[in-house]
């Protein structure tokens, strides 16, 4: 027969923890917090004394640092949530700024397409050849290279007229209006003293329809004969004309012109003869007078044509054609990059202040939970419940509050809206938007969205 022996395990019986009795207020320091806010923060008195009493009538036992009451825990949530709110309203702000980065950047985006486009603007050649800009670029570079070494070599086939005596051209120009008027109203025997009074209005206007015909055709017909002459332009800059049947339509051109300058100065020695005649001056005086400025006459229209002929000749008015249609593509390249230059500043303005908010909203964060660690400790030094081992956080500490363990935030959505707007300013700067120039814009898209994405992961 077994018999059982029953074994009744010891019970072992926790000492209950030792009430204690907190330490009386100090009732000066009280009042003294509430008039002059010292030396208990004006703000935090209601909330230290609730945790006074919490020790007091509630807990009273002592406790380790490291534990909160609930009441403390109310207490540092309440500046966790505050924190919370800071945060999100940085994000907010933040926000907003990345939305214009964001439209900076697309802005960006464009003017650096547009900029690229440039190389491949159509322009029209001499011959009425269709270039790009680029091929322009290469052409003028090559012309000018080979005007500047026939230069270099002592042929003044190239020589350009300046712009003082270019002005010339027009003011001479001008000078046969009066002329080809006058003698029109001689034939139409218009009556110049009585146009005032209304007579001879008819008779007037056609002298000077006709004398505006005439300079007109005077004035174009010296135009296109020097410049159709200057592609016969040798190296001493004399006309050279071909032999042949080649050479006749030049000569053509320039016999007429030679009779209509001529014409022009008989029109005004015939005009002077006539008037000196009817004034009784003589004829010897008259038909000197008429010779005299009818050669004049001549000269000034030889003038014209001279110096349309010597302004440069075929190579040099390719460059100018070239450079004229050229220079437009220029400018409206520089103000592109104008543009750029300034979507880049704003840019970068955009980021001073994304960064500046950034600061302020963790200063911000960090003010609510040191408040509240603040009120703990002030309390728990009133009843002395807690034990007295305070550690305070390293300066280079990520966490919130003053002492340690601190509290732990989530920055991931603050960091993230940064890290986006310091991404858009990567990809708006001058070097990148220069260097996408030659890429698609839908290429350059996706790898902004793979960036942002990138970087905010």
């Amino acid at each position: 027969m077994k018999v059982r022996v029953r074994r009744s395990a010891a019970k072992v019986v926790k000492p209950a923890p030792a009430a204690y009795s907190p330490p009386r207020l100090p009732w000066i320091d009280i009042w003294k917090s509430r008039l002059f806010g010292f030396p208990i923060p004006r703000s935090m008195l209601a909330v230290v004394l609730a945790l006074y009493r919490e020790q007091k009538y509630r807990i009273k036992i002592r406790r380790s640092a490291d534990r909160y009451s609930y009441l403390e825990a109310e207490v540092v949530s309440g500046g966790r949530a505050a924190a919370h709110r800071f945060r999100d309203r940085g994000v907010a702000t933040i926000g907003k700024l990345v939305d214009q980065a964001g439209e900076l950047w697309q802005e960006g985006v464009v003017i650096g397409d547009a900029i690229g486009r440039l190389p491949r603007e159509p322009l029209t050649g001499v011959r009425g050849e269709l270039l790009t800009a680029e091929e322009a670029d290469v052409r003028i570079a090559s012309v000018s290279s080979r005007i500047e070494r026939e230069t270099n070599e002592g042929s003044i086939q190239h020589r350009r007229v300046s712009n003082s005596a270019k002005l010339l051209v027009p003011l001479i120009t001008v000078l046969d209006l009066p002329i080809l008027t006058l003698f029109s109203g001689t034939i139409f025997n218009v009556a110049w003293d009585q146009i005032s009074s209304g007579g001879s209005i008819v008779p007037a206007t056609s002298a000077i329809v006709f004398g505006l015909l005439g300079t007109v055709a005077i004035a174009a017909g010296l135009h296109v004969v020097a410049r159709d002459v200057r592609a016969y332009k040798d190296r001493q800059g004399h006309i050279s004309l071909p032999k042949g049947q080649a050479g006749l339509l030049p000569k053509i051109l320039l016999i007429g012109s030679s009779v209509v300058a001529v014409g022009a100065g008989l029109l005004m020695g015939l005009r002077i003869v006539s008037d000196g005649m009817a004034a009784d001056s003589g004829p010897v005086v008259a038909i000197t007078l008429g010779c005299f400025f009818g050669l004049v006459v001549v000269l000034l229209n030889l003038i014209v044509f001279t110096l349309i002929y010597r302004d440069g000749s075929v190579l040099t008015e390719e460059v100018d054609r070239l450079t004229f249609q050229l220079s437009a593509v220029r400018r409206r390249e520089l103000r592109l990059e104008q543009r750029r230059d300034e979507l880049v500043a704003r840019m970068a303005l955009l980021v001073v202040r994304g960064s500046k908010v950034y600061g302020l909203t963790v200063a911000k964060m960090a003010r609510p939970i040191d408040g509240a660690h603040q009120a703990v400790a002030i309390a728990r030094s009133l009843h002395q419940g807690v034990s007295w081992n305070v550690e305070f956080l390293p300066v280079e500490s990520t966490s919130f509050g003053l002492f340690a363990p601190g509290l732990d935030i989530d920055m991931v959505p603050l960091d993230k809206v940064m890290a986006q707007l310091q991404a858009l300013a990567c990809l708006t700067s001058a070097d990148e938007l220069r260097g996408g120039a030659a890429s698609s814009t839908t290429d350059r898209a996706d790898s902004t969205d793979q960036a942002i994405s990138t970087v905010a992961a």
